[in-house]
Parts: C-alpha cells; sequence; structure tokens
C-alpha cells in the first residue's frame, strides 16, 4: 500500500497551487488598482475652463447685410444651423431638411397669413456660418439664391 498517497484516495494540496492562487489574485489587484489610479490622474490633468455660455444677446449679419439680433428672433421657435458656404455636400442636404422641417411645422399649424401678431413667420430657421472671414454677405446672397438651397432659411454671419 505505498505509492505515495494518502489512504483513501484523497489528493494532498500542495502549497504550490495556493501560492499560485494568492499571486495571481494579488497581480489582479494590483493591475485594478492601478488602473483606477491612472483613470484618476488622467481625469485630475483635463483642465476645464469655464463653462458654456448659452443663450444671452447675439448680433448677427444676414445676407442683405442688415442686423439679426436676440431680440429680432425673441417670441420665435429658432432653428439654428452651422456651417459654411464652401461646404459641397452636407450642408445643402441639411438645410432642404430644416426647410422641410419648418415646412411641416408651418403646415401642421396653419395661422391667419402663416404670420404671428408682428408679421413674422412663428419659426424661424437661421444659417450660421462658421467661417465669417470668406462668407461675406454677397457670399451668402449667392449660395443660397442658387439651387437647391431653400428659401425659408435666413442666412447669417457674425457681425463685426
Amino acid at each position: 500500500a505505498g505509492g505515495g498517497r494518502p489512504a483513501g484516495g484523497a489528493q494532498r494540496r500542495t502549497p504550490i497551487g495556493w501560492i499560485s492562487l494568492g499571486l495571481t489574485s494579488l497581480s489582479a489587484a494590483g493591475l485594478y488598482v492601478l488602473y483606477r489610479q491612472q483613470l484618476a490622474l488622467k481625469l485630475s490633468n483635463e483642465k476645464v475652463v469655464g463653462s458654456a455660455a448659452l443663450g444671452g444677446p447675439f448680433a448677427l449679419v444676414d445676407a442683405h447685410g442688415r442686423e439679426v439680433t436676440d431680440e429680432s428672433l425673441r417670441g420665435r421657435f429658432v432653428l439654428l444651423y452651422f456651417g459654411f458656404t464652401k461646404c459641397p455636400d452636407i450642408c445643402p442636404d441639411e438645410l432642404e431638411k430644416l426647410s422641410e422641417v419648418t415646412r411641416r411645422i408651418d403646415a401642421a399649424q396653419p395661422r391667419p397669413g402663416g404670420v404671428d401678431a408682428h408679421g413674422r413667420a412663428p419659426i424661424a430657421p437661421v444659417f450660421v456660418t462658421i467661417d465669417p472671414a470668406r462668407d461675406t454677405p454677397e457670399r451668402l446672397r449667392a449660395y443660397f439664391g442658387a439651387p437647391p438651397q431653400p428659401p425659408a432659411v435666413a442666412a447669417a454671419a457674425a457681425a463685426a
């Protein structure tokens, strides 16, 4: 009856198995702690400068050289689209969608004459250029005067 096995067929667990399990667990825990520290360090290194200034007064110049301000749009739903006239593909498609949304809303909410008490449409879609140095009022007029740009969208650039 020898053979180096304990009686009853039970195997003896070696200390190497427990040591391996312990080292693996410690390594995994250490890697997790290191990951969390690196993540916290990365987040703490990001600098936040102020906060977004949403809303407030603004002044734009439309394609005809007239000033467009927050006051001139007050009381209306304003749909802003930011783009530029050198945009060959996406901008015309998105402007057509914007115009279609405006037409659908107008059709669903008919008003006498299609205007409010001040003679203005209650929805004001506005194209705001992100390239005001190049998108002058003349260029905006040319861009919106050529098909397929919808006439329902007012073009505007940052005021000088």
